[in-house]
């Protein structure tokens, strides 16, 4: 199964899964005058380096989580 949902935060905080714990900070690159394709760029990385799966059962993961119990 793969994970297909991104998920950009309240606070402008990219992440490359529902459940991710590693964020990218899109607003602070908006906020800077970042040109469009450095943040076409981050974004594409960011996707890129997902997860295969959500990997929601990890024990590491779900203990860290708080949405998760096993």
């Amino acid at each position: 199964m793969s994970c297909n949902r991104i998920r950009l935060t309240t606070d402008g905080k990219l992440r490359n899964c529902l459940f991710a714990l590693d964020e990218v900070d899109v607003k602070r690159l908006l906020r800077d005058g970042a040109a469009d394709a450095q943040i076409a760029d981050v974004i594409r990385r960011n996707v890129a380096d997902e997860w295969e799966g959500h990997e929601i059962t990890r024990r590491d993961l779900s203990s860290r989580c708080g949405l998760c119990t096993l």
